[in-house]
């Protein structure tokens, strides 16, 4: 639970914690998005709560189970850049750290719809020292 992994957090010392996660069921959002990438930039650490399909192939990433619900913590490991054109937002290939290995999202490192991407994005905990 997002919860939990705020107490993880200032168990190891974080001094400031920010939970602006979901608890595992609707989309974090732009706004959400756009916060755990500027706490990114500013050197917070980011943990990014998400459907594990995130992390899959284009079919599975675009998709949506009989309950669209996180399932899957990340390490945000690289910028996100969102580029919005006619009201259309395309967020371009960012690494999270996953199952012991830095995963590009998407896998095929082009870029996706947000809207797509939020289906399986509930948000994120960062804390800073």
């Amino acid at each position: 639970f997002p919860s939990d992994v705020e107490r993880e957090f200032k168990a190891a010392g974080y001094t400031r914690v920010v939970n602006k996660a979901a608890n595992g069921v609707g989309g974090g959002g732009f706004q959400n998005l756009s916060e755990a990438a500027d706490l990114y930039e500013r050197d917070w650490r980011v943990i990014l709560l998400i459907n594990s399909r995130l992390l899959g192939t284009k079919e599975e990433v675009g998709s949506t189970g009989v309950l669209n619900t996180s399932n899957h913590w990340v390490g945000l490991n690289s910028s996100i850049v969102v580029n919005t054109f006619r009201n259309n937002a395309l967020v371009y290939p960012f690494e999270v750290y996953s199952w012991n290995r830095i995963v590009s999202v998407p896998t095929w490192r082009k870029p996706l719809p947000f809207a797509t991407l939020d289906l399986s994005y509930f948000g994120f905990v960062a804390g800073k020292y």
